[in-house]
């Protein structure tokens, strides 16, 4: 079900906001909040533009809060997708390692996958884990996924168990100078007693074997209208061209939902002021950096109550 109508000012808000985020230059091809603001900056005949004007915002400060707080997110997002593709490479080199020595275990008669299973089941340690990591590396790793565990010396052995470390542990799965594995002088299947895990189950030594706007779908007639179909991610990347329009974010479309509940309990259009009510609502990082640069999104929610109280003395106030 759509809600309420947009009001035209509001409509021109939005164009003004869509051609804000293409001036921009949104690295994510999204129209955040930040987008939203200085749409309604630009559009100087909607009475949200004296709102925000009274309060000491400027187009051009916005602006420039916008572009500095986008180009630190593009870099944070730049770093996250170098780690992102590291973590990737090193799984692919790891998968290609553990296939490499598969083979080469099979060729003198050992599963690794028998192995492998073995371990996990009697352990809860996966083997192939950091196949391709130093040993400090590996340690520093487990060490990383562990911190803040609490050990549980007497009752048990926990997730991963107790075992002794150094040269006075026992068993194929001694801990080494550098935690659980083989010692540094010794690869885990060259281990004398590696042939101790042979046992039932196993052949012996070595394993052998329309309307107006909803949040929800967007605009009516936009070509982003209506739920995603099919199990895809749908369209891959934003639109281009000169029709193309950047999608909602997530904190844009929470504010869209905001602003049409207090819509619907004005009884009226979807309006501007709605919308900032919404973002104000919503109070995410972008939006509270273009406000920022000039009051704060608790001052200008005060300024909007007191406008609305100075409108309708005889209307309750808004329960945020």
């Amino acid at each position: 079900m759509f809600g309420p109508h947009m009001s035209r000012d509001n409509a021109m808000t939005m164009a003004f906001a869509y051609q804000e985020a293409s001036e921009l230059g949104a690295g994510s091809g999204e129209l955040g909040n930040d987008h939203l603001l200085l749409g309604m900056l630009c559009n100087a005949r909607a009475p949200i533009f004296s709102t925000l004007t009274a309060q000491g915002l400027t187009l051009q400060a916005a602006r420039a809060a916008a572009r500095e707080y986008r180009a630190g997110d593009d870099a944070t997002k730049a770093d996250e997708a170098a780690a992102a593709a590291a973590r990737e490479q090193q799984r692919t080199e790891e998968r290609e390692r553990v296939d490499e020595d598969r083979a080469a275990l099979a060729a003198i008669g050992i599963d690794l996958d028998k192995v492998k299973a073995a371990v996990q089941a009697r352990f809860g340690d996966d083997i192939t884990e950091g196949w391709t990591m130093r040993p400090t590396d590996r340690r520093r790793e487990r060490d990383a996924r562990e911190h803040g565990r609490r050990d549980h010396h007497e009752h048990g052995r926990g997730r991963r168990g107790h075992h002794p470390r150094g040269a006075d542990a026992d068993g194929p799965l001694e801990r080494g100078p550098h935690g659980r594995g083989p010692r540094a002088d010794e690869r885990f299947f060259e281990r004398p007693d590696f042939a101790a895990f042979a046992g039932p189950g196993f052949a012996g030594p070595g394993f052998a074997g329309p309307g107006g706007f909803d949040p929800a779908s967007g605009f009516p007639g936009d070509p982003d209208e209506g739920p995603r179909r099919g199990g895809g991610r749908g369209r891959r990347g934003p639109r281009r061209g000169p029709f193309g329009r950047p999608r909602f974010s997530a904190d844009s479309k929470a504010a869209f939902a905001y602003a049409v509940e207090y819509a619907r309990a004005d009884g009226e259009e979807l309006t501007a002021e709605h919308v900032l009510r919404g973002i104000l609502k919503v109070g995410d990082d972008a939006s509270r950096a273009v406000i920022s640069s000039a009051t704060s999104p608790e001052a200008l929610l005060a300024a909007i109550r007191n406008e609305e109280s100075t409108d309708s003395p005889d209307q309750s106030p808004e329960q945020e």
